[in-house]
């Protein structure tokens, strides 16, 4: 979840694209898009405002 929404060291950014994800993580943009789907699948959720409720609610994340 850091990465997806940008949180890291007590900090919050603006949620990062698949483009800089990709970047972040020296890998391609269609990898960052195929983990995500895969994520999405197993979770059972369609994107990723689901997806951080998801983790919310399993308290994977403080809200904050």
């Amino acid at each position: 979840m850091r990465v997806l929404c940008g949180h890291g060291g007590g900090r919050s950014f603006p949620c990062l694209g698949n483009k800089e994800i990709g970047e972040k993580l020296f890998i391609s943009e269609q990898t960052v898009k195929n983990h995500l789907h895969n994520i999405f699948d197993k979770l059972g959720v369609s994107d990723r405002l689901e997806l951080a409720l998801y983790a919310i609610h399993h308290r994977l994340i403080d809200q904050a």
